[in-house]
């Protein structure tokens, strides 16, 4: 079964947590929980803005 939670923290290893959560304009605390998988749940809107940020830092990694 699909758990877009564990996907999310796949994506957030070996990421600058600070810089994702400044990006995000969320609490280092909160993306270091979901990082580390000690949030069961989030909003919507909160995925889709983290996913974005992820993105983004992909496609500068790739164009570097």
């Amino acid at each position: 079964m699909y758990d877009p939670l564990t996907e999310l923290s796949h994506r957030l290893q070996g990421r600058n947590l600070s810089e994702v959560a400044r990006r995000a304009g969320m609490a280092y605390d909160n993306v270091h929980r979901l990082a580390h998988r000690r949030q069961d749940d989030i909003y919507i809107r909160t995925y889709v803005k983290l996913l974005k940020v992820l993105d983004e830092m992909d496609g500068e990694r790739a164009g570097a």
